[in-house]
């Protein structure tokens, strides 16, 4: 008799196999899954850090001509950000945890608004766009671990 066979239970044979032999397997994974665990107010944290430190750089630039709509509109672009981070969290903490169908939205949200924070650096010039572009791979890698990682 053949006996079809999927990936999705390969996998489980496997698994079940190797935490029959290898114990300490089936600890090393929830060990290393829950190493990565962040909390709401460790991303709250890094994004008040993170925002104070652009300000911080972008100040002696806000009143110079050249600098200063772009400077504006990426502050209001960042503040719509955080807001959607803050959504993002408010419904990752929600008991019982809400559907996907609710989740995706605020994902996208975020996606939407980082890749206008993105636009907004190539309007930038000079030193403008070192600062920008710091402040952005900071501001996705928080939203990056918020959404991966956050529990």
């Amino acid at each position: 008799m053949l006996i079809k066979t999927t990936r999705a239970s390969l996998f489980a044979i496997a698994l079940s196999l190797a935490t029959t032999f290898i114990p300490g397997m089936a600890i090393g994974v929830e060990a290393s899954a829950a190493a990565t665990t962040v909390s709401a107010d460790q991303i709250r944290s890094q994004w008040a850090t993170m925002k104070k430190s652009y300000l911080d750089s972008v100040a002696s630039l806000a009143g110079q001509p050249q600098h200063s709509a772009v400077i504006q509109e990426y502050n209001v672009a960042l503040e719509d950000t955080g807001k959607s981070l803050e959504a993002f969290i408010a419904l990752k903490q929600t008991t019982p945890p809400v559907a996907t169908t609710v989740m995706t939205p605020a994902v996208d949200q975020l996606v939407k608004n980082l890749s206008r924070l993105k636009a907004l650096q190539g309007k930038a010039k000079g030193n403008l766009v070192t600062i920008i572009g710091g402040a952005l791979k900071q501001q996705q890698q928080i939203t990056q671990n918020a959404i991966k990682n956050m529990r």
